[in-house]
């Protein structure tokens, strides 16, 4: 993995980190309430501080992008 211009392997970025999740990672949910009942979407975070949201049950929509928060 390539963070801030340089490369770590898995055991160094565990090393510093508690959980591999906080740096990057992948999350499928579903809404429970309101009008998005049901609705499922997948959070995508990468290292570099990229976080959006798609919906597959929409042609993978992307509904929420942010970088760096």
């Amino acid at each position: 993995m390539k963070l801030n211009g340089r490369s770590y392997t898995k055991r160094e970025i565990e090393a510093r980190v508690g959980r591999i999740e906080q740096v990057g990672g992948i999350r499928r949910f579903a809404f429970s309430e309101g009008l998005e009942t049901d609705n499922e979407m997948i959070e995508v975070r990468t290292g570099a501080g990229l976080r959006y949201l798609v919906s597959p049950s929409r042609a993978l929509d992307i509904s929420l992008a942010e970088f760096g928060g």
